[in-house]
């Protein structure tokens, strides 16, 4: 006993030291290669900048509602609070580290796993990355804040219902002596019960803002509300199924509703403030809404002259144009959408591409006879619009495509177009375990012109405009960060192909498991190869929207950064399984041979389910 608990005090001190370099020195890069902000992006940056100005609210303009406002909301939390970006993103990939990190504790009580989840997910190369961690964009939030709510989604539905054991577990685990937290709770026993829940409450609270902020970042964030049903009914599904006083188990499924009440909350507010600024209850006016409802209407138009690149072609415009008086009644707004922006000179010699439509409709609006008067206006202009394309399809004066429509924001496809894309999602999928091929280091810095744009962006950011980009320590110059984050990424590689084995051997060990009739863990291997294929579907979404633009980085950027995070949670819930089945094999084997001694492991084994 003495030896071990030596042992114990020993390997305690060194994680705590482990982590606390590690915290350090993940600070000293976030110092040195900073979030760079190119003004210049008028459409990307540039805009989702503006909207965190206090003018937002009376600039109501093409672009202002063009994007979600969901990255305004954390520049204006940074700056508010007084941090700069360089340390705000510091700060959210450290949140990820620690709601991770702790996720692993609570479930498998194993200090070594979770000390690796920490440092694993700090020091994850996706923060150092070009545009997809240092870009003053949205794209660059996105991961750390999957990565954080991921965390603690896992300690939500671990909380009451621990989820490393089962009623027969529990039961064995009494007889063996192994320490088992009662109930799942999340602070020592002893705390009361009424205090659980208030904790329960606030973790579900923070979860909900967090569920929130990553649907209010980008137009496409739909996608992840099937994962929020499926947690939220998983949770349900734990809780009837756990042995829990009854009065608890109403008062546990009453708070478990909180993150989808908050959730939903936070983006009815948004958009209730979109209705009291600019006249609609929307969170963009580009991809939701009349405009979006007219792009989507000349994307099902039958054509032959569709095609993956070419998602609206003259012809199907030309037909909306000759079904919608409204439409007619303003050769302005036709000459600007056939000769202005992105189909300038002629949209005959010259087709619009991919979704540029929704571009070009605001561009077509602002220069018609109408005119770009607000939000509202626009919105009933197009909604009589659409109601002629919707008589005419009606009737049949035009006709809808039979392809087929993944969303009726993207092309539809025929079978032939949609095998093309087995590849590029092969492909994008393969960027979560290897992204060398796509992977930028920093190499752009913050600009030193004095535009009004720029300099107004650099004081939102915290940034001296003076010195945009600072070297801080001499030791750390920016060319020795950039080469340390290219060597590890290119650990990463290695380390992705040593948990994806894991991941496979923990699949085989269970199969074999439950092809001897063995008892298996098999809830995380599950819900890991569940994320897997969640991951799989967003890049065939992604594969799908970027083919026109026939730029691999492109897709990158839209993909890896949304996937990465579930492929990682996947391969730690896999190495989740692999320890817990080797527990249950070492517990079998001690059985065998001592009978009725009791299996006891060691604390801060890396092969141990530790209290």
């Amino acid at each position: 006993m003495p030896v071990t608990k030596s042992w114990t005090t020993i390997t305690r001190i060194l994680l705590i030291i482990i982590i606390a370099l590690a915290t350090a020195a993940r600070l000293l890069m976030s110092l040195t290669l900073h979030m760079w902000y190119p003004s210049s992006q008028v459409a990307d940056d540039r805009l989702l900048m503006n909207q965190s100005f206090s003018t937002h609210f009376i600039d109501d303009n093409s672009d202002t509602l063009a994007k979600n406002q969901g990255y305004s909301f954390w520049v204006n939390f940074f700056s508010g609070i007084g941090l700069n970006a360089d340390v705000a993103q510091f700060c959210i990939w450290m949140a990820a580290s620690i709601a991770m990190g702790m996720a692993v504790w609570k479930i498998f009580h194993n200090a070594i796993f979770a000390s690796f989840t920490y440092g694993y997910i700090l020091w994850n190369p996706m923060a150092f990355e070009n545009w997809l961690g240092l870009r003053m964009y949205r794209n660059s939030l996105y991961p750390p804040l999957i990565f954080f709510v991921m965390g603690l989604i896992l300690l939500w539905l671990n909380a009451f219902t621990p989820l490393a054991d089962s009623r027969g577990e529990r039961r064995k685990e009494a007889e063996t002596e192994v320490p088992h937290h009662a109930d799942g709770v999340m602070v020592a026993s002893g705390v009361s019960t009424r205090l659980h829940i208030f904790l329960y409450a606030v973790m579900g609270i923070v979860m909900g803002l967090g569920m929130a902020e990553l649907l209010l970042l980008k137009e496409d964030s739909l996608w992840l509300v099937p994962l929020y049903i499926f947690v939220l009914f998983y949770k349900l599904f734990l809780v009837m199924r756990h042995e829990l006083e009854m009065g608890l188990r109403i008062m546990v499924i009453m708070v478990s509703l909180l993150p989808s009440i908050v959730t939903f909350g936070a983006v009815s507010i948004n958009k209730a403030i979109n209705q009291r600024y600019f006249g609609v209850y929307l969170l963009n006016t580009r991809t939701e809404g009349e405009l979006a409802g007219f792009t989507n209407r000349i994307y099902a138009i039958d054509s032959p002259d569709q095609n993956t690149t070419t998602w609206a072609p003259p012809s199907s415009l030309k037909a909306a144009i000759a079904n919608s008086p409204t439409l007619r009644s303003d050769p302005k707004l036709i000459d600007a959408l056939w000769h202005g922006g992105f189909a300038a000179p002629n949209m005959d010699h010259k087709p619009i591409r991919g979704d540029f439509l929704t571009w070009q409709i605001r561009i077509a609006v602002t220069h018609s006879s109408y005119g770009w008067k607000n939000e509202a206006s626009v919105q009933r202009l197009f909604a009589k619009v659409n109601a002629e394309l919707d008589r005419a399809f009606a009737t049949g004066r035009l006709k809808k495509t039979q392809k087929i429509s993944l969303s009726p924001s993207l092309v539809p496809r025929s079978k032939h177009q949609i095998l093309e894309l087995v590849r590029p999602t092969a492909q994008a999928f393969r960027w979560n375990f290897d992204p060398r091929p796509e992977y930028t280091l920093s190499k752009n810095l913050n600009g030193t012109a004095d535009s009004t744009a720029n300099l107004l962006g650099l004081r939102k950011m915290g940034v001296s405009i003076d010195d945009p980009n600072p070297e801080y320590f001499s030791f750390l110059t920016r060319d020795r960060a950039i080469r340390f984050a290219s060597k590890v990424n290119h650990l990463y590689v290695w380390m992705h192909t040593v948990l994806l084995l894991l991941f496979a051997l923990a699949f085989v060990s269970s199969l074999c498991r439950i092809i001897l009739r063995k008892r298996a863990h098999w809830r995380f291997l599950s819900l890991g190869v569940l994320l897997m294929l969640y991951a799989l579907a967003y890049c065939f979404s992604v594969a799908w929207f970027t083919q026109y633009l026939d730029n691999d980085y492109v897709t990158y950027f839209y993909a890896t950064g949304s996937t990465g995070p579930l492929v990682d949670v996947a391969l730690f819930l896999g190495v989740a399984t692999l320890l817990l089945n080797w527990r249950r094999v070492r517990c079998e084997s001690a059985e065998k041979q001592r009978n009725s001694q009791h299996c006891k492991m060691d604390e801060y084994s890396p092969l141990a389910t530790l209290r």
